[in-house]
C-alpha cells in the first residue's frame, strides 16, 4: 500500500558562493575596464557575452534562485574563468526559511532592510 506522506521535492540547482561572486565580479570589472573603456556592461552587452537571458542573469547574480550549474559556467567562461567547486553552493535547505530578499517585504508597514535593491533601471548599470 503506498504511503499517504508526500516525498519533499528534490532541491535542484546551485547558487554562487561569496567566493565564486567575487571572482566572477572581480573578472568582469577587469573586462569592463579593457574591453568596454571603463564603462559597466549593460544587461545587453551581457546577454550577448554570457547566452544567457537578462532573467538568467538576475537568477544568478540574485543568489537566491537556483540555477543550473552549466550556466554558471557560461557566465564565467565569458570572463575567462573556470568554474571551480568552491565557486557555487547548493540552495538553502528545505526545512530552513529562505534568506529575506532586500527591498521586498509581506506587509508595507515593516521597513526595508538595508541593503541594496536593483531596481528595473539599474539593469543598465550592471
Amino acid at each position: 500500500m503506498p504511503s499517504s506522506r508526500k516525498q519533499p521535492k528534490r532541491r535542484r540547482g546551485v547558487v554562487l558562493s561569496s567566493d565564486g561572486w567575487q571572482r566572477l565580479q572581480t573578472a568582469q570589472q577587469a573586462a569592463e575596464e579593457t574591453q568596454n573603456g571603463g564603462n559597466p556592461y549593460t544587461v545587453e552587452q551581457l546577454t550577448e557575452l554570457t547566452g544567457l537571458s537578462a532573467n538568467t542573469l538576475g537568477r544568478v547574480r540574485s543568489r537566491h534562485t537556483p540555477v543550473d550549474r552549466q550556466t554558471l559556467e557560461a557566465y564565467f567562461e565569458a570572463f575567462d574563468l573556470t568554474l571551480t567547486p568552491t565557486d557555487y553552493a547548493s540552495p538553502v535547505a528545505p526545512d530552513r526559511p529562505a534568506p529575506a530578499r532586500a527591498g521586498r517585504t509581506a506587509d508595507p508597514a515593516v521597513a526595508e532592510p538595508a541593503g541594496i535593491t536593483i531596481s528595473s533601471d539599474a539593469w543598465t548599470n550592471i
